[in-house]
């Protein structure tokens, strides 16, 4: 007996699969998972029991359970096994048991279609059954032409000046040294996977870099319709630049990307330590360069990151009010709605985000239509529409895993056990969680990629002191500017919960090294005004706010600024705190002025 489910036909006794009639290749070990499945639909399997069911004689890790899991949701879809957390795993899909004589009829029915219509001309590859005899001569022609032509291809290469392209592969990762303002190829190549350098790229640069001066450069191309999209990674000491360029093939790509590289390579923008600064380095707009469009981008980010938003905006208005391709296009209405949902302004956000995935979904570049879809799902958290949400995040979930970028799929998750806790979805809150950290076991994605698990149980805690420990988890880990916000925000976490405990001590141990300066000062004066020394509190507040406007830590600024307000509130210094409360008024982000909301009222702001 056979049996049928959504468009597919699985056959126990020959383990075979079909869908629409077609027969879909599967690992043996996937086949005999889903024969499982579908030999008890209503039970939840363990991983102990699928693992004595489909490898009993063999000694493997639960890995191998998650892996093949995800296979069968990858090609069935993502409803089609639901995990229980700490329990298992179990079939959802509706079965239908098919008899031989059903089984026939469908065969005869399709037999019938085939014959009765001819063969529809399509872009895939087509079946070898279409071919005549009497075509092998034009086919014979098409190889012989098409070996010419990717010969002729070949020697072009071979003559090309570009270094980059002598050595490159559709997806790999560079190490590049700068000398005398110049950049060159590592004379030791590097065996790191694209994977890597794009999941982690603080991280692997970390564990790889010789010196400041090194760089490593990861790529990747995707086929469009009218050439070739190239994404790169270039990661330096201190900060990364990631982009996509449009070209009509590879080799302008990599010649547009090798043009960029010679201007970073004259400046010190991956080593230098201040934003701010960085921000200076990069190159003057100058028509004759065709990467223009990827400096201004970055710079857009560099805005953005220095919650420089109205700056930010300004800048990517300008850059979408001039011609773009729809990937550029893309490329800034998901930045635009990062501003936007950072400064609330969500009926914004929501236009560009729709903008951003229309593009992108055209495109059929998943990636980063599962950013963008991540991105769109928070506005649904915002209007409190938390079934509509997961399921966007369920799409990017979806979309993430089909482009093979596990960290996205991670963060996907995450978000939807967020929603879940947030709507009284227990069980689903927990099944999500588990889902991620099976993704980070699977895809050996250790060490920093932890941080946002510890920070989202921190989240769903039911107190502070059942959160301290996921908060001390964070910190006890090696910094790493790809989790940089979420490393900030935990050591305040950390500071403030002890506060609260008159744990002074203990206060002073979430001051770390690699803390910018005006954030420790600021640790310094909250810990003083805890103590009700009131003066020193005054000191370091005033001294995090000079220095916060000098490196131009915005955020810090205003949080000092507040402090001082704060403390005047209280004991009248005789201080002159306009400059503090006219400084608020120009620069605090609506963002700021919400997480304020209540200390700003208690001083009559």
């Amino acid at each position: 007996m056979k049996l049928s489910f959504a468009t597919f036909q699985f056959d126990p006794q020959q383990q075979l699969l079909l869908n629409n009639g077609n027969i879909v290749q599967l690992n043996d070990k996937a086949l005999r998972l889903l024969a499982l499945f579908l030999s008890k639909p209503k039970d939840v399997f363990s991983k102990a029991e699928i693992l004595d069911s489909v490898w009993p004689d063999s000694v493997v890790s639960d890995q191998v359970v998650f892996q093949n899991i995800s296979q069968l949701r990858a090609l069935l879809g993502n409803n089609a096994i639901k995990t229980f957390s700490k329990k298992g795993y179990q079939w959802q899909l509706p079965i239908i048991r098919l008899t031989n004589n059903e089984v026939s009829q469908n065969q005869v029915s399709e037999t019938s279609t085939i014959a009765n219509h001819k063969p529809i001309k399509t872009k895939l590859k087509p079946e070898l059954s279409y071919f005549r005899p009497s075509i092998f001569p034009v086919l014979i022609t098409i190889i012989v032409t098409s070996i010419l032509a990717l010969s002729i291809l070949f020697f072009t290469q071979l003559q090309s000046k570009s270094s980059l392209l002598a050595h490159s592969k559709r997806d790999q990762v560079v190490a590049l040294t700068i000398k005398n303002t110049q950049w060159q190829l590592s004379n030791k190549p590097t065996n790191l996977s694209t994977h890597i350098l794009f999941n982690s790229p603080f991280d692997t640069w970390k564990t790889t870099a010789v010196n400041q001066g090194n760089w490593l450069l990861a790529t990747r191309v995707y086929p469009l319709d009218t050439g070739v999209a190239l994404r790169f990674h270039i990661q330096g000491a201190k900060r990364g630049w990631s982009d996509y360029i449009e070209s009509d093939n590879l080799n302008q790509a990599y010649q547009q990307l090798e043009v960029l590289l010679s201007q970073l390579a004259k400046t010190a923008y991956f080593s230098e330590q201040e934003d701010t600064v960085a921000l200076t380095l990069l190159p003057i707009q100058d028509d004759t360069h065709a990467n223009m469009t990827l400096v201004e981008l970055q710079r857009a980010k560099l805005f953005f990151k220095l919650n420089e938003l109205d700056a930010a905006e300004a800048s990517v208005n300008l850059q979408l009010s001039q011609f773009n391709s729809a990937l550029r296009a893309g490329l800034l209405h998901l930045l635009k709605t990062q501003i936007n949902l950072w400064d609330q302004r969500w009926l914004e956000a929501q236009v560009n985000a729709d903008k951003a995935i229309d593009y992108f979904q055209k495109l059929t570049l998943q990636q980063l239509e599962s950013q963008a879809l991540i991105e769109l799902a928070w506005l649904n958290l915002v209007n409190q529409e938390f079934r509509q949400g997961i399921q966007i995040l369920n799409r990017a979930a979806s979309k993430a895993r089909l482009a093979s970028e596990p960290v996205l799929e991670v963060n996907a998750r995450l978000t939807q056990s967020f929603f879940a806790a947030k709507s009284g979805q227990t069980e689903l809150m927990h099944a999500q969680l588990d889902l991620a950290k099976e993704l980070l076991q699977l895809h050996t994605l250790v060490g920093s990629h932890q941080v946002p698990i510890f920070i989202h149980l921190a989240w769903i805690a039911n107190s502070n002191t059942n959160a301290l420990p996921h908060y001390l988890k964070v910190l006890a880990q090696p910094f790493s500017a790809d989790y940089e916000d979420d490393f900030y925000f935990a050591a305040a976490q950390v500071r403030n919960i002890y506060l609260e405990q008159q744990n002074y001590t203990q206060a002073m141990t979430a001051i770390l090294t690699w803390q910018r300066p005006t954030f420790q000062i600021l640790s310094h004066a909250h810990i003083a005004l805890a103590q009700q020394q009131w003066q020193q509190s005054l000191d370091y507040s005033q001294h995090a706010f000079s220095q916060a406007l000098t490196s131009n830590q915005k955020v810090d600024a205003l949080d000092a600024a507040l402090l001082i307000l704060e403390l005047n509130n209280k004991h009248h210094f005789h201080i002159n705190i306009e400059k503090y409360a006219h400084f608020i008024k120009q620069k605090a982000t609506r963002r700021w002025l919400s997480q304020n909301k209540y200390k700003l009222e208690a001083v009559n702001f």
